[in-house]
């Protein structure tokens, strides 16, 4: 969201100072038409030069055009150029004629010579010998082959010879004497001569085009000058004075030569103004459909009243600044653009992100009411729209609001991780518990069998080391936090923070109670199908152990510590196993436990076993019906029916 709110800013910014540079473009387009007036000014003055060009320079001309001299010139060009063409067509008839009568009997001989057979050798028989060579085979030729395949031959040899006298015949007579004397002549009969001929005439030929194409050429700007001289005469000119002698002749052509030499200096002067003026008029109307289209390019920018802008004088200036707001303009639409979809991709992502189940957790708190509208914002992409102007503030404040969280998340982190750091330490503590109570299991000297043996056995099937506990106390924690149920019982948390760091299980076993002190260990799980005695006794036992460690950690020594007092009532209804209370007492006495019996059984046998007996009766309570209290009257108020007895063990 920080990414997007900047990203638009500066894109606001890079818009106005776009709009500032179209400001500034505009008044050069307004200096630049300022310019197209001042030029549309000097119409008039080019239009006038074009007047008085119209008015004095053309009658010039079509005085100057109308000199005789000048007309009989041409005729006399004209009638040259006729005679030439005429001897010019001639002359391409001719070696035209040459030409295909060269053509025709090279491609008659070629025919002739396809027809024959490739020579075996080279020989030193002239055309006629060769012929009669011909002949002397064709009649060899009858008398090996029949005489339909060679008159089938003949046939068609007759056909070709009468297509060829159709095309001999369709030649003009002179043009066939000249191709016959060629042929029976020396030169004619030999090909490399022939050749050479063929080569002449094509060059001939080439010429003759080449000068009946000048001199028509001639010809036709003779004619068009002619025709343009009569027809430029205008009706209203002056009409030529007629000499009536050789001097007034002179005179007049001194004065024509003089008249026209002054109408051609201005003519010039005017030529050169006229041109001037167009070259600036052509300039000005380039330069004004230039700036028309770099116009067209900057339609999208507003006109501004005033400008300070100055346009280049080159074309190319003016297209290259506006060539680059037009860049600029499409790089700030671009980035306006990529603004607004970076924008709605952020608004988006905010409303996907607002619609979390984290928000939605946060916003249903009873303390998230600032959270609630925060999250109403997000999800809202018209009030997003509304709250772009004030987009810095919101920014601020939720840096600041963002600073604040982050802290308060360190202080969360900070918080968890003390608490990671002392689930730590009360499991290890506890793990180091059980292994003491462990070893304050192992019984006293002179029991039997069982002497210093430890009735409880609970170890982890894997110890941990502090780094594993802390890894797995703090994925509980992280699991707790995530799911919002977070375990407020002590020793429930405990018991789950043991339990995830020893995933492997514990191991525990007991001896188990019997009169020979068995040495085997059974699983605590067993326990449950002993007797009541057996289990008695070793309850009482892991009893006695659990109020030593009691102790021991209450003083903080394990030397000194006793166990208390535990009352038991009525237990000699399960337990009056002798060799069982012995147990029971050797224990107690180890671990600093002062075992009370209360009992109602009169098994003699059970209760002569203690040290210290006393007899009480039951009395009723005087202030709550149906309660009765067992005390020791000090005062001898009543008769007590109480019998104590104190016997020293030896």
């Amino acid at each position: 969201m920080d990414d997007a709110m900047t990203k638009e800013k500066r894109a606001t910014e890079a818009l106005a100072q776009l709009r500032s540079a179209f400001t500034g473009c505009e008044a050069r387009i307004s200096d630049v038409r300022e310019r197209l007036a001042r030029l549309d000014s000097t119409l008039p003055r080019v239009r006038s030069a074009a007047e008085y060009e119209s008015d004095y320079v053309e009658p010039g001309r079509t005085r100057s055009a109308a000199i005789p001299r000048e007309i009989d010139r041409v005729r006399v060009q004209r009638d040259r150029a006729h005679e030439d063409q005429r001897q010019a067509i001639a002359d391409v008839q001719s070696i035209g004629t040459e030409s295909q009568l060269e053509k025709r009997r090279r491609n008659e001989l070629r025919a002739e010579l396809a027809a024959l057979p490739e020579p075996t050798g080279p020989t030193d028989l002239s055309v006629a010998a060769a012929r009669a060579a011909v002949e002397i085979a064709e009649t060899n030729l009858r008398e090996r082959f029949e005489e339909t395949t060679l008159r089938q031959a003949v046939r068609q040899a007759e056909k070709e010879v009468a297509k060829a006298a159709q095309l001999w015949n369709a030649i003009e007579d002179g043009i066939r004497g000249r191709a016959a004397e060629l042929a029976t002549s020396a030169t004619g009969s030999d090909p490399a001569t022939r050749a050479e001929a063929a080569e002449r005439a094509g060059v001939m030929l080439t010429r003759a085009a080449e000068t009946h194409g000048t001199e028509r050429g001639r010809l036709r700007d003779a004619q068009t000058r002619y025709e343009t001289a009569q027809s430029a005469r205008p009706k209203g000119a002056v009409e030529i004075e007629n000499p009536t002698d050789r001097e007034h002749a002179l005179d007049l052509a001194d004065r024509s030569t003089d008249e026209m030499a002054q109408r051609e200096t201005t003519r010039h002067r005017l030529d050169g103004d006229r041109d001037a003026a167009l070259k600036d008029a052509t300039a000005a109307k380039a330069r004004q459909e230039m700036l028309n289209d770099q116009i067209a390019l900057l339609r999208s920018i507003e006109p501004t009243d005033t400008s300070t802008f100055a346009i280049p004088v080159d074309n190319a200036g003016v297209r290259s600044v506006v060539q680059r707001i037009v860049d600029e303009l499409a790089a700030a639409e671009a980035a306006l653009g990529k603004a607004d979809r970076v924008r709605a991709e952020q608004a988006d992502l905010l409303d996907h992100w607002a619609g979390s189940d984290e928000f939605v957790t946060l916003a249903e708190d009873e303390h998230g009411s600032a959270v609630r509208r925060l999250r109403e914002m997000f999800r809202d992409k018209n009030r997003i729209e509304r709250v772009a102007d004030n987009a810095d503030e919101l920014v601020h404040d939720l840096d600041v609001r963002a600073k604040a969280i982050a802290q308060q998340l360190e202080q969360v982190e900070t918080h968890k991780r003390n608490v990671v750091v002392r689930m730590i330490e009360l499991v290890d503590d506890g793990l180091s518990m059980l292994t003491r109570a462990s070893t304050l299991s192992e019984l006293p000297e002179g029991i039997g069998p069982w002497a210093h043996k430890r009735f409880l056995a609970v170890e982890p099937r894997s110890r941990p080391s502090r780094e594993q506990i802390g890894l797995r106390v703090g994925e509980l924690v992280e699991a707790m936090v995530a799911s919002g149920r977070i375990e407020t019982d002590a020793a429930e948390l405990l018991w789950r923070a043991t339990e995830v760091s020893v995933p492997e299980g514990f191991r525990a076993t007991v001896l188990k109670p019997a009169p020979d002190q068995p040495t085997g260990r059974t699983p605590v799980e067993e326990m449950r199908k002993w007797s009541g005695g057996e289990n008695l006794t070793a309850s009482l036992v892991l009893f006695c152990v659990l109020a030593r460690l009691r102790a021991e950690r209450r003083v903080g020594s394990r030397t000194g510590a006793a166990g208390g007092v535990l009352p038991l009532d009525n237990p000699l209804g399960k337990a009056n196993y002798l060799p069982f209370l012995d147990l029971q007492r050797r224990v107690a006495q180890a671990c600093g436990v002062q075992l009370v019996f209360w009992t109602g059984i009169g098994d003699l046998g059970a209760v002569t076993t203690f040290p210290r007996i006393a007899a009480m009766h039951k009395r009723p309570s005087t202030t709550r019906a149906g309660r009765a209290y067992v005390q020791v009257d000090m005062e001898n108020s009543q008769l007590l029916d109480i019998v104590s007895m104190v016997r020293r063990e030896s």
